[in-house]
């Protein structure tokens, strides 16, 4: 799900991100519409998370990428470690700062403000 409720984001096996949006028919089912798609990322996704206080990036691990949601670009490639990234997390702090937590097979656990 996308945050705020706003849709649903679908990964493909060949690494597409589908984003949809719900839409209501006059007969009051709901159906998916296809609103947005990133194509072109060329490697296996383990695992993403949204970053921001409104969800508005979209980070995604193998090596960490963040893309902004409005524009679909890539505004972040995060550097460090030195094997694959298999997992992610994010927070925000108390202060308002976004932390984007990766674990690697490097064995390595960076924090990245």
């Amino acid at each position: 799900m996308l945050p705020s409720g706003q849709g649903l984001l679908c990964v493909t096996a060949d690494q597409e991100f589908l984003f949809y949006s719900p839409i209501e028919s006059h007969e009051g089912r709901f159906q998916l519409n296809l609103d947005k798609r990133l194509v072109g990322y060329n490697e296996e996704i383990v695992d993403m998370r949204f970053v921001g206080v409104e969800g508005q990036f979209l980070a995604v691990a193998t090596s960490v990428r963040v893309y902004d949601l409005g524009s679909m670009s890539c505004s972040y490639v995060l550097a460090g470690h030195t094997d694959n990234v298999l997992c992610l997390d994010t927070c925000i702090t108390s202060s308002g700062r976004t932390l984007i937590v990766t674990g690697s097979k490097d064995n390595t656990v960076p924090i990245v403000c």
